[in-house]
Parts: C-alpha cells; structure tokens; sequence
C-alpha cells in the first residue's frame, strides 16, 4: 500500500505550487546485494529521462490475473558518457569503460537497480522508491550517444526460479508462501555472493520487511514440483482471491481477497510484517487542479455473470509402493549413486527402506551385499533422491531390487461449482468465466470463490483516467485515493488505482496519469464482521462476514 511519510515533509512539497523535483538511480554493479544497498553506485548524473508503470493485473479481469497482482516497470535513458580516457561508460563492448568487468558479455541483464523519486524541502531531497528490481534488458544508441535500462520488480527473480518442496497438509497460505518465498531468495543470495547455509530472507533483506497475510481458507494439501516460484504464489493469491507482488520499496506482499477493507489493526495482526497504512483510509484526494482530464467509463468486457468453479478433492490413501526401479542400478567400489526416484501421485510419507523388503544389493555373482550399502533419503512430494552408498573396497555393487513404499494422495474426480445471476443475464447476455486451480480443494472453497466472484462481477465497474496529474511519489496499486470532479456521478468518489503510468526528464515536469476503479463497486458493502470488535448474530450492525 501506500509507502510512510513518516519524518518527511513529502505531503507539503507535494502540494506546493512551485517544485523542485529530487531523484536517485543506483547499481549494485559489484553485486552485494539489497542488503547492501548504501554500496551501490549512484548513476543519477548521467539520467536524461525516466518513465515508469505500475499496473494491477486483473482487478477486474480473471481471477488468475488477481492472483500475479502488480507489476512495476521503469524505463531509464541515460547519457552514454564519452571522452578520451574511458570512452563509452555504459558500452559492454568498451574495454576500457569504468564498468567494463560489470557489464561485459551481457553481464548486464538481472544486475539490481533502484528508481527514487521526490522533491527538495529546502536543500534536502526526500525521495521515495518508484522500484527496486533489476535491469532485465537495456539498448544503446550510438547516434543519440545514450543506453536505456529497463528494470523490473523483484518478481523477475521468482519467476525464474523453478523449485520442489514436501507435501503441505493442512496449511495456511501465509506459512506455505512464507516457506517457498525462502526458495527464490535463495537464487538471488547466489548472486550476492551469500553463503548457502545463512541466506538473506525476503522479509529481513530489506526496510520494512514484507507482509503476508493469513489467506481466506486452509489448504488441505500443496505442493511443488519443479514449478516457478512465482507461478506457484500467484496459484495460491487466486484460491485466497487475493495476489502476491513486490511493491516498490521491494517489499513482497500477498494480500488476501479483504485486504483492500480490512481495517488496519487486522492487518497489523499479520502472520509476517505488517502494514500500517489502512488500505480503508484515502491516501491522496485529487481536485481538479490536480489533473488534466478526467475520464469516465465502463469495462464491459470484465463483465461476467456465470460462474463455475473447478475443484480437486483428495484424500490419503494406504500404505503402498509409490516407486519401482525399472533397471538395475551398479555402485563401483566406495563409489555412490544418487537417483531420482519419481511418483505418480504425491507422497505425504515415505516408509524407511526395509532390506530384502525394498532393497537388495549383490555382486555381479549374486553375493548379498546389503551390509555394504547406506541408503539415504532426500524426500519430497512428487519424488525422493536417492544416493546408494557402496563401502566395498573390492567389489561393484548391483541393485537388483529398490522401491519405496509410501501413502499417496490420490485425487477424487474433479468437482463443479456453478452459479449465475439471472437479472444479470437478462441485460448483458450470458458471460461466462471458468475458474481451475489446484489449491481449490473442497466444494465450500469453490463456493466462496464463485459466489464471491458473481458478486463483485455481475455488473460493470467504472473506471477512471485521470491524466496529467501532478506527481505524488507515494502512491501504489491498490491505495485508495479521492477524486473531486463534477465528471463524475458525485462529485466526491473514492476509488482504488488500478494502474500509474508516469515519466520525467530535464524537459518535462514530473508527472503521472491514473486508471482508477469506483471502490464502491468493487466492494459495495461497509459494515463488515472485524473479529474482536463486532458481535455475531447480535442484531443490527453486526456486519457482513465477507461481501
């Protein structure tokens, strides 16, 4: 949400009639780390203009796009610097450039950046991030003499990290996307030069740390199996109607589906972090000296009004054998071998290996040599490694037999939910939208989400652009901010940003242009159940437990 003013006089140059703009664009060129940041080298002198958009996908679109959250870009163009000793500063090409050993060979690509953007209070720049991700591609222009960087957010990290894990039952979405969050971190410690066994986590390698809410409903089972990180937090956000995304102090955050009207101290009951900005409260309010235009209209196509929700119930079933090797595996003397020893289904235990049962080891003669051999286990959900030890000095070791036997999760057959608004129907037609995701598991959790879904979807949301406006540096997707505009149905409204698109340059002013959603359209209903605050069942106010 909406970053801290705390300690800054932000929200008075903000407003102030005449600016004075403050901005920062820094390298880890020597890749130290986001722990490291006050190492990083300052390249503001040679910036020429910056562009950057932060988009919510799917605030009103599919589910699965709910589920990814925001995305957080920025386009750098900055002056390729040349003079007779080093030549072209930002060139891979030029040997002799002050950061050829960074950047040579393309050594560009994933280096960390971050983006600030502010104004001066007097003779102190107080700026805030705009992002803080890596430069994921950048092209030179020798007749122009500049290079333009574009950097992404920290997802761009997660999304190539592939991992597996164990068997979650039972679990919060809090826990499990706390526990596969430390998979990814670990593939950025890599790159820091970190040691593997004391990695920087998320949520302590940066200020403030990061937020992960509890989620909407328990997961009766979850799992990975060499999957992107990234895809699997957003498969989890969209079961919880929520989404996951890095904001743009590089904050992760997954967010459930009553995030945007929990009341903050809720939130600030958070399973990791918290976040004391109240996503209720209005962060900025737009007048019409505030922008240029003011733009009202209606999506029709996230419009739908029929619903249905797949669902994949499971269950444990008896012990049995969950892998058989389909060959004969050989051990050289004191050598070892490690397999992969893949399941069909997933696995929540494995039985240890029993010898003459599971394993027999023999000489190529047929001689027992289950004495000799040490079996070890590296169990996950869908596989386990396997590394068959052979302590004889004297003689190769041959595998004649290996299973391993385990309880597998089996599925049921997939489930439907389907639910539809009839009134709806008989204005705009039949719209259908299909929900499949393997964390909705039970009938009452494809319930919520399809119930949830025709509620807030059956009839077309208003959007708002609003172009031209003044720059306000702390604002993000999702805040909440007002509009004054006799545009509109009132004339005061609040709405949630949907998307920042903004830019400056020596040339041109600091600004911004919004897409923003009528909040009240999105969530119609106030008086909603807070746990330790209302009164279940006692009357009049009690509130609303969900929409």
């Amino acid at each position: 949400m909406a970053q801290s003013l705390t300690g800054t006089s932000l929200a008075t140059t903000t407003a102030a009639s005449v600016r004075r703009v403050a901005f920062r664009f820094i390298v880890d060129w020597a890749g130290v780390g986001f722990a490291n940041v006050a190492s990083w080298t300052d390249e503001s002198a040679y910036v020429r203009t910056i562009r950057g958009d932060m988009q919510a996908l799917g605030w009103m679109q599919s589910l699965g796009e709910v589920g990814h959250g925001v995305s957080d870009v920025c386009y750098i163009t900055v002056a390729n610097v040349e003079d007779t000793t080093t030549g072209r500063r930002f060139s891979p090409s030029n040997a002799d450039g002050p950061l050829y050993d960074y950047i040579k060979n393309g050594a560009v690509c994933m280096t960390r950046a971050i983006v600030e953007m502010g104004f001066y209070s007097g003779s102190t720049a107080e700026r805030l991030r705009q992002i803080t991700g890596y430069i994921v591609d950048f092209s030179e222009t020798n007749t122009q003499g500049t290079v333009m960087f574009e950097i992404r957010d920290r997802a761009a990290m997660y999304a190539l990290c592939q991992a597996s894990t164990t068997l979650q039952v039972d679990v919060s979405a809090d826990d499990y996307i706390t526990n596969i969050a430390q998979l990814a971190d670990a593939a950025d410690d890599v790159m820091s030069g970190v040691p593997s066994d004391t990695p920087v986590s998320v949520f302590d390698s940066l200020t403030g740390g990061g937020q992960v809410e509890y989620g909407m409903i328990p997961m009766d089972y979850a799992w990975m199996d060499d999957e992107s990180v990234w895809r699997e937090m957003a498969d989890v956000a969209e079961a919880q109607l929520g989404r996951v995304y890095f904001d743009k102090a590089g904050n992760f955050r997954f967010e459930d589906g009553a995030h945007l009207v929990a009341p903050v101290n809720v939130l600030g009951k958070a399973h990791r972090g918290a976040d004391l900005i109240d996503p209720a409260t209005s962060q900025f309010t737009f007048d019409t000296s505030d922008f240029g235009a003011c733009n009202p209209e209606y999506d029709y196509n996230s419009l739908f009004n029929h619903v249905i929700v797949e669902y994949f119930p499971r269950y444990v079933s008896v012990t049995q054998s969950v892998y058989e090797a389909s060959e004969t595996y050989v051990i050289p003397p004191e050598g070892s071998l490690t397999v992969k020893a893949e399941f069909r289904y997933p696995v929540s235990s494995v039985v240890t290996p029993v010898a003459e049962t599971d394993y027999q080891a023999n000489t190529s003669s047929g001689r027992d040599m289950n004495a000799d051999l040490t079996l070890t286990l590296a169990n996950y959900a869908t596989f386990s490694q396997i590394t068959m030890a052979n302590a004889n000095a004297d003689y190769a070791m041959y595998m004649t037999v290996l299973q391993l036997r385990g309880t597998p999760v089996l599925p049921y057959p997939a489930c439907k939910y389907e639910v539809e608004d009839t009134a709806s129907i008989g204005i705009y037609g039949r719209r259908t939208k299909k929900i499949n995701n393997p964390y909705i598991q039970s009938y009452r959790h494809a319930q919520m989400v399809g119930d949830y879904l025709l509620a807030r979807f059956k009839s077309p949301v208003q959007q708002v652009s609003l172009t031209g406006c003044r720059g306000v540096p702390w604002l993000e997707c999702g805040d909440r901010v007002t509009v004054e505009s006799d545009n509109l149905d009132d004339t005061y409204n609040e709405y949630l940003i949907g998307r920042i698109a903004w830019s400056y340059g020596p040339n041109q002013p600091y600004r911004m242009d919004f897409d923003l959603l009528r909040a009240s359209d999105l969530f119609s209903i106030t008086d909603y159940f807070v746990v330790g605050v209302s009164v279940y069942g006692g009357g009049p106010g009690h509130g609303h437990l969900f929409w």
